[in-house]
């Protein structure tokens, strides 16, 4: 269930609606005609613009091909989402000229009625150590192309009087001029049966104060579907998943994977679920309690969707999961990846194994986990988790990983059954030190075709565990790791990408990569131009728009002249 490809008459465009580009998360896009192993390089592939951004951006930004704004004519689109409360609509070819620029922004913050993104330290006090300032749109959102509508969750602090509130919300946005559509927003909220941490009378009830929703959004069986974790491990959290419908915005389910206990949030360093071709999505949990009949922490879980109902439909649970928990080893610190054509599934933690499994018979819990495909030695994760090239010729199918404690990028063979256990190509630069080092990996390629593959790699230069680093974004002969054909400081005056989103992956797309920032930019590399160099003018005319009570917004529409 691929919702990827538009026709035109000069290439194929692809359509990036969703986080890791497809329902897999296979990280791959495999439609890329423009850039390859000969043209990336420092003297003809650079930073072509950049765009300012008003917050952090901790999601991948998305890419729809030929939208047509009203008023403003059919663009290729970049979505970017900020922890500012912000969306923005850009145009992806350029920033400057009739044509370019900023098309359309929202802003979800209205400081005149006391609504403002929500200032990390309210939450977790001094303990602010892997989110730096405010929390608003965190996880990437999800676009359904079929009615142009992108999904996304929101999270403000609403002051009025004495009164403050912490808000959670889903919101359902026209692609073409930012409006929302189904009545939206909707207020996100509910309690499911239960005795656990923080539940009162048999009640858990969710939290949107405390609960971190990190983890991107999926569709899948007609429903938008999101996860929540922690803050720092802070307060009663809890893991929770939650269904609502895709045309009314309605919540037809909630299931809490600790219901009876604690923890167990499914965050995945900010990878979506996969969805298999049922509709069945994939999770994975982190540290908490575990009894295998109501509390599944650190575990890899299968989730049907089918009515819009979320039930269990299968589980794996390595055997030691009692030690995982007590130390800080979470299974959910990446997400799973399906591998294409088969019906397999993949995922790995902190511990730096990676399980493979059976979508079909997942195992649950036994000793010596003996009971499914193959386990593999990945490295530490935190966070880059798995990609795929699906690939036919050459080397064939091939998986990549930068494990956060491993210095070298591996790829690992496929052959149609299990990994082969020693990397049939492997870097020979490092990362950075520490226990966050490891790369966030995107492949591009042009197919099977030779020449066209690229693993994009973007990293930090220092230890991010805690706090920020300057971030660094490479690129390798998918082939050969041992080959690096660019990287941003063979010319860092003019390619320097700013401080490192934390996990999230370049998005490259129809000659073009898209990188989010810390450093409230999104930066464009590409094809270097032969032209003046891009620079961004911007005069937009402004709308306030209010849905009622405190969540007033401005709408902006700009054309860039």
């Amino acid at each position: 269930m691929f919702w990827m490809i538009l026709a035109t008459p000069a290439h194929a465009q692809l359509n990036v609606l969703m986080e890791r580009y497809d329902n897999a998360r296979t990280g791959a896009n495999l439609n890329e005609t423009l850039l390859n192993t000969s043209n990336v390089n420092v003297n003809q592939f650079g930073k072509i613009f950049s765009y300012p951004v008003d917050g952090s951006v901790f999601a991948q930004p998305l890419y729809v091909a030929r939208v047509n704004i009203p008023n403003l004519g059919v663009h290729n689109v970049m979505y970017v989402v900020t922890m500012d409360d912000v969306v923005y609509a850009f145009d992806a070819d350029s920033n400057a000229g009739a044509n370019g620029g900023l098309l359309w922004t929202v802003d979800y913050k209205n400081p005149m009625a006391g609504v403002t993104s929500i200032p990390i330290s309210d939450i977790v006090g001094s303990n602010s150590l892997n989110i730096v300032g405010t929390v608003g749109i965190e996880s990437t959102p999800v676009i359904d192309p079929s009615s142009n509508t992108m999904y996304l969750v929101a999270r403000t602090k609403e002051a009025s009087g004495s009164t403050t509130n912490y808000v959670a919300r889903l919101h359902a946005l026209d692609i073409t001029t930012g409006a929302e559509k189904f009545g939206g927003p909707t207020v996100i909220q509910g309690s499911v049966p239960g005795v656990g941490n923080g539940s009162t009378g048999g009640t858990l009830t969710f939290d949107p104060f405390i609960q971190n929703q990190r983890s991107s959004l999926a569709l899948a069986n007609g429903s938008v579907v999101f996860s929540w974790a922690s803050h720092e491990d802070q307060h009663a959290w809890h893991g929770w998943v939650m269904a609502y419908n895709a045309q009314t915005l309605q919540q037809t389910s909630i299931l809490c994977f600790t219901p009876n206990g604690t923890g167990g949030g499914s965050w995945m360093a900010g990878r979506g679920p996969a969805v298999d071709g049922s509709g069945n999505v994939y999770y994975m949990t982190g540290n908490g309690d575990w009894d295998g009949a109501t509390d599944f922490s650190d575990t890899i879980i299968k989730l049907s969707t089918t009515g819009g109902v979320l039930s269990q439909a299968d589980y794996f649970t390595p055997d030691d999961y009692a030690m995982l928990q007590a130390n800080d080893e979470d299974l959910g610190s990446s997400g799973p990846m399906l591998i294409p054509g088969t019906d397999l599934v993949i995922g790995g933690g902190k511990q730096g194994l990676l399980y493979l499994m059976h979508t079909s018979s997942m195992g649950h819990e036994r000793t010596g986990n003996g009971q499914i495909v193959q386990i593999l030695s990945g490295g530490y994760f935190t966070g880059g988790g798995p990609s795929f090239w699906n690939r036919t010729s050459g080397a064939g199918p091939t998986m990549y990983i930068w494990a956060d404690d491993s210095s070298l990028g591996q790829a690992f063979h496929f052959n149609g059954t299990t990994f082969d256990t020693t990397p049939i190509s492997q870097s020979v630069v490092s990362g950075g030190p520490g226990d966050s080092s490891g790369g966030t990996l995107t492949i591009s390629a042009n197919g099977s075709t030779a020449g066209t593959g690229i693993a994009w790699v973007y990293m930090p230069v220092q230890d991010a565990e805690h706090g920020t680093s300057t971030g660094l974004l490479r690129a390798f002969d998918a082939n050969d790791l041992t080959k690096e054909l660019w990287n941003t400081t063979q010319d860092d005056a003019r390619d320097d990408s700013g401080v490192w989103a934390k996990f999230v992956p370049p998005t490259v797309v129809n000659g073009k990569v898209y990188l989010a920032s810390f450093s409230n930019t999104v930066n464009v590399y590409g094809l270097l131009p032969t032209g003046p160099d891009f620079t961004l003018l911007a005069s937009p005319s402004t709308q306030t728009v209010n849905p009622g009570g405190n969540a007033s917004y401005t709408v902006t529409v700009g054309a860039v002249d």
